[in-house]
């Protein structure tokens, strides 16, 4: 089982449709492309329940190479829940974006 856990720090407000973005920019930050990573894969970002707010760190996590999507997705979940629990102060859920 390999999951990475990350801390993305933006000074954007995030939107919907923007998480993808932010995701797989702090991914590129490590040199993590995840585009190329192999299946089963999944990742998972924390989004905020007040969107209109400026957030400079979002919890996620991800998972890749997995014989099953299912099990990629609940590690990619744990990942970023555990991110969450250790270093983000707003409320949040950690949702499969990918």
């Amino acid at each position: 089982m390999l999951f990475l856990l990350f801390l993305i720090q933006k000074n954007t407000a995030a939107s919907q449709d923007n998480y993808i973005n932010i995701f797989k920019e702090t991914l590129s930050g490590y040199n993590i492309m995840y585009d190329s990573l192999k299946s089963f894969k999944s990742g998972a970002i924390c989004i905020p329940h007040k969107v209109d707010k400026v957030f400079t760190k979002y919890a996620v996590g991800f998972s890749f190479n997995m014989h099953k999507k299912k099990s990629a997705e609940l590690i990619a979940l744990e990942g970023c829940k555990k991110m969450k629990k250790k270093l983000i102060s707003y409320d949040c859920k950690c949702e499969i974006i990918l």
